[in-house]
């Protein structure tokens, strides 16, 4: 079986930020200069985690992207997503999981799977973002993770940019039951 995958924020191979700044100098500054950190416990692991945080939007201008490594094992995985217990008041935290890779007629498809996240009644939870068959091998996208800082709340909350795991699903032989056996048999 794969071992779960980590994708950390300090990890810069898989974890990147992106500005629509339109290229000005002044604005990336501004946008580089409402990112905060703390760190924080993971309570299932007892590992540090390094957070990011930084106020919502109205509109889209920041998304970061965090990659499955590219010698992560083929398979299906749950995605989640670390919520923190603390800067993390958005109702309305946007992720995209890419997935589903494949051809059709020569191009390359693939779905962008949106999954809204609730963070204000979180607590240093790892929050699932869906199961998807991944394959980095294939396709450096596929699992890849993407979160924006746009929701409408106004006025602006926190919103907090914390690693992602994938977690391998055990995958059982085709007529395999899917159940457990009642006591006693």
């Amino acid at each position: 079986m794969s071992q779960t995958v980590y994708v950390m924020n300090e990890d810069t191979r898989y974890f990147s930020i992106k500005y629509e700044d339109g290229g000005v100098a002044a604005k990336k500054a501004e946008l580089e200069g409402q990112w905060l950190h703390f760190n924080r416990l993971d309570p299932t692991t007892g590992q540090t985690l390094h957070i990011w945080y930084r106020p919502t939007n109205r509109k889209q201008e920041v998304q970061v992207d965090r990659l499955m490594p590219q010698d992560a094992a083929p398979g299906r995985y749950k995605v989640e997503a670390f919520i923190p217990g603390q800067h993390a008041t958005t109702r309305k935290a946007i992720f995209t999981v890419a997935n589903s890779f494949r051809k059709e007629n020569g191009v390359d498809k693939y779905e962008d799977t949106v999954v809204v996240v609730d963070m204000f009644d979180k607590f240093d939870v790892w929050v699932p973002l869906g199961e998807y068959d991944l394959d980095p091998k294939t396709n450096p996208l596929s699992g890849r993770v993407r979160q924006y800082d746009i929701t409408m709340e106004d006025p602006p909350v926190a919103m907090a940019f914390g690693p992602i795991r994938l977690v391998p699903v055990l995958q059982l032989p085709a007529g395999a039951a899917k159940f457990d056996a009642p006591i006693g048999t």
